[in-house]
């Protein structure tokens, strides 16, 4: 009886074998790269929402300031129709500021002032008009 010859045939198991290690290294460099796109993404996003957020604390900086200056004349006005009741200007300059504060009610007060010291008066006659408007 002979023995067989030994085959010098590899299994077949050893292609299967690297062809999965290299489909695993292609899926771990598409998941870098996929996460790589998210970091940027998310970096762009981060990015976009902070200069949004110095622009509104800018505009809000400017407008308290601009509030400030507008109470502070306020003030000035009003001590100004204490001393002087019968001013018509200073109770139109209060309308005015009022008015660019957005409080309508005291606006509606102070014109009702100016105009009662003087019922032809033409500027506080044309606030009046914008204020019925609004």
């Amino acid at each position: 009886m002979k023995k067989p010859a030994k085959s010098k045939q590899l299994p077949k198991n050893y292609r299967f074998i690297t062809e999965r290690i290299k489909a695993i290294k292609h899926l771990q460099l598409y998941t870098y790269i996929l996460f790589g796109v998210l970091c940027l993404g998310m970096i762009l996003i981060i990015g976009y929402f902070s200069f949004d957020l110095a622009k509104n604390l800018n505009n809000y900086n400017r407008q308290t300031r601009e509030k400030a200056v507008i109470l502070s004349q306020i003030l000035t006005w009003e001590s100004i129709t204490d001393k002087y009741q019968g001013y018509k200007d200073g109770y139109l300059q209060l309308a005015v500021l009022e008015y660019r504060l957005g409080a309508f009610d005291k606006v509606k007060t102070f014109l009702d002032k100016a105009l009662y010291l003087d019922p032809n008066y033409k500027e506080a006659i044309e606030l009046e008009k914008k204020l019925t408007k609004h």
